[in-house]
């Protein structure tokens, strides 16, 4: 069952651990163009914490993942309102030359479609970026939380129509990654993640 759209803060579910628990990891935006950060929770440590989980514009099953009040800062700074998100490092090569701004996204866009239908996997652990470039995710339900968010653990993966594996989002250091995974009775468990509803503007 695909996640509901809403706000959450998105927590990582260490192997073997059964939530709710304390403590651990969530993921965080903070640069542009930059891997989506896995840290603690602290008042410490600036960046996005509260994402906005709605359905992709093109396939209702699938979710996009953005964050949006975010100011940017650094060289990104007065560029305007920008709406950064989960994104990734393009499966098939775009020709760019002579592409404006839009028509670039509609090439990657695109690309990510057919790379999808061809069942084109990334490489794996590449980072997911947080960047304008948008993905969509299959997110789906893991363990099942009885009604209850804080039980329920949920597995995000990149689409693709490849049978036999799995390219689901985990951590690699201290960022958020992709890593390829057989399907098979016996596999061991996908990489879990918890969508903690946030009310408001929290």
């Amino acid at each position: 069952m695909a996640l509901k759209p809403g706000l959450y803060r998105i927590h990582y579910v260490p192997p073997h651990v059964v939530p709710p628990f304390v403590g651990g990891v969530q993921a965080v935006g903070v640069d542009l163009a930059s891997p989506v950060l896995a840290m603690p929770d602290s008042p410490h440590i600036r960046g996005v914490r509260v994402w906005q989980v709605s359905c992709a514009p093109d396939n209702e099953e699938q979710r996009i993942i953005t964050a949006p009040g975010f100011k940017p800062s650094g060289i990104y700074q007065g560029i305007g309102p920008v709406l950064p998100g989960w994104g990734r490092i393009p499966r098939k090569k775009i020709e760019t030359e002579g592409l404006d701004p839009a028509a670039l996204r509609e090439a990657d866009i695109k690309a990510d479609k057919e790379a999808e239908e061809e069942g084109i996997l990334p490489f794996p652990d590449l980072p997911v970026l947080f960047t304008p470039s948008i993905k969509n995710w299959n997110i789906e339900e893991s363990i099942d939380g009885g009604g209850d968010p804080t039980k329920a653990t949920y597995v995000i993966s990149v689409p693709t129509k490849l049978p036999g594996a799995i390219s689901a989002v985990t951590i690699d250091k201290y960022h958020l990654a992709t890593k390829t995974y057989p399907i098979y009775p016996s596999s061991f468990p996908l990489p879990a993640w918890q969508f903690i509803p946030v009310e408001g503007d929290e």
